[in-house]
């Protein structure tokens, strides 16, 4: 416990903007809890809760990799946790429709550019290197990130009583389980209705098919690639912009 509480109170000695966002943000995810406990929204509760464990991790992981993310990059990642949480539990998946396309694409740049960092810190560049091999490490860096989001969501969409893959309604699909053979697949187009009978009885009619997941996954997928592609894009505005990393080894900034 006395090594945690050292590693917050190096990281956040120096800086008081940080310090107030990363509380800001923490105290968020704790009312939040304590909103749907009172409201005896538990799966709620524990949603805030996790984001709040997330958030409080961020320090001691910064020092276990031996690095310093720079305020905007905090006040990013921050943002993405807050985001996500008011997607989760106030519904704004639903009530804003763009809202998980932005987060997924704020995600892909934002990982890209501390993965490039994150490479040129352990291997610095000289002169003579050219930079594509360190942006491709950025870019791959970003979708593991989104691959291992992706496997979490799928773990606690099967394990927990929980739905972090969202459903999509398709009207049409091809596929080799109809036909029997992968030769040719059977394909459907224009599915207008599916009727669901499950237990006691009852029926469910829907609008389409139901794809449980898979549509949502590659559509983050890909969202997350163009995130990437944007990072790519704007590397040239940002080299020329220069100002300070968005990341710096601990020991030295500790040192500052």
């Amino acid at each position: 416990m006395k090594a945690l509480l050292r590693i917050f109170r190096q990281r956040f000695s120096r800086a008081r903007a940080l310090c107030a966002l990363f509380l800001s943000s923490a105290a968020a995810c704790l009312f939040i809890s304590l909103y749907f406990f009172i409201t005896e929204n538990p799966k709620g509760a524990m949603i805030a809760l996790l984001f709040l464990l997330i958030i409080l991790l961020l320090p001691p992981t910064e020092h276990l990799l031996g690095i310093r993310l720079s305020l905007p990059c905090y006040a990013l990642l921050l943002f993405l946790c807050l985001g996500a949480l008011l997607g989760s539990t106030f519904n704004f998946y639903f009530r804003i429709p763009v809202w998980d396309l932005f987060l997924h694409a704020l995600s892909g740049w934002l990982f890209a550019y501390i993965g490039f960092e994150i490479c040129l810190r352990l291997f610095p560049k000289s002169e003579r290197r050219a930079v594509f091999p360190y942006l491709f490490v950025g870019v791959l860096f970003s979708l593991s990130a989104a691959l291992l989001w992706e496997l979490f969501e799928a773990g606690a969409t099967w394990l927990l009583p929980v739905d972090m893959q969202e459903d999509t309604l398709v009207h049409a699909i091809r596929s080799f389980f109809l036909s029997g053979t992968h030769d040719a697949p059977t394909e459907i187009r224009g599915i207008t209705e599916t009727v669901i009978r499950y237990e006691g009885g009852r029926t469910l009619t829907l609008a389409g098919y139901l794809d449980l997941g898979l549509t949502d996954t590659l559509t983050d997928m890909a969202i997350c690639l163009c995130g990437n592609l944007l990072f790519l894009a704007s590397y040239p505005l940002l080299r020329r912009a220069g100002g300070r990393p968005s990341l710096r080894h601990g020991a030295q900034a500790d040192k500052k």
